[in-house]
Formats: structure tokens, sequence, C-alpha cells
């Protein structure tokens, strides 16, 4: 298997310490780093992985020696995103007119209520001033 950052890797925990737990897949190894473990905040790593667990996770890194960074965190976000979401931002992507158009009408709407809410903040004090 070849590692490639943006791979969703299936392995076994082989080893937890207090800042991460590695991960064999094939014939590699990685790290989860303990802030890439949860997006819930994690005080005891063993309450979330423990030696011989089965995981997924996603390559988000490897350095100049070959180490590979894994996140289990990025996985769960990507899994979660609605497929709607996940579409408009692929369409706004590939689309820059369509991208442009649509901010500028949602910023005429903002500025447009911005300005309805200027002018009945003006009028309502009650006390004219001479």
């Amino acid at each position: 298997m070849q590692a490639e950052i943006g791979s969703v890797i299936k392995g076994k925990v082989t080893k937890v310490a207090a800042f991460g737990a590695f991960v064999a897949f094939g014939d590699k190894s990685g790290m989860i780093h303990i802030s890439q473990l949860s997006s819930k905040f994690v005080r005891d790593i063993n309450e979330f992985v423990t030696v011989g667990d089965e995981i997924e996770a996603v390559i988000i890194g490897i350095d100049a020696q070959g180490r590979i960074s894994l996140s289990k965190k990025q996985l769960d976000k990507a899994r979660k995103a609605p497929p709607a979401m996940q579409a408009h931002r692929a369409e706004s992507e590939t689309d820059f007119e369509s991208m442009m158009s649509r901010f500028k009408s949602e910023s005429d709407e903002k500025m447009h209520a911005l300005k309805k809410a200027l002018e009945s903040k003006q009028g309502t004090s009650g006390k004219k001033r001479r």
C-alpha cells in the first residue's frame, strides 16, 4: 500500500503513549497525535484507544524521515458533513463566477438588513435634540 496524504487507512493500534497512539497498517505504521484522536477533549488517551483496537484514520502528513501522521478526528468530521454541504463545497470550488455571484447577493442582503436596523434605531429615541 502506497502511503499518500488524504488516504484512508485501516489499521491496528500497536502502542499507546501519553501523546498519541501508534497504528500499523499494511507494511507501514503511523501515529495519531492525542489532538487528532477526537473532536472531544482527550484527558486520558486510554479512554479512546487501547492496544489491539482496529481503527480507521486518514493520512494527514508524511515528514522528510518518512514518519506518517494520522488523524481520526479529521476522518470523523469529513464523514459527518451532510452530502448537500459536500456538493455545495464542490460546486463552489469549481465555478468561480457562481461563487462570486452568491457572495455578492448574500453581501447585498446583509447590507440591506444592516441599513434597515440602523434606520430603525435612529428614529426610536423619542427625544428630539435642539
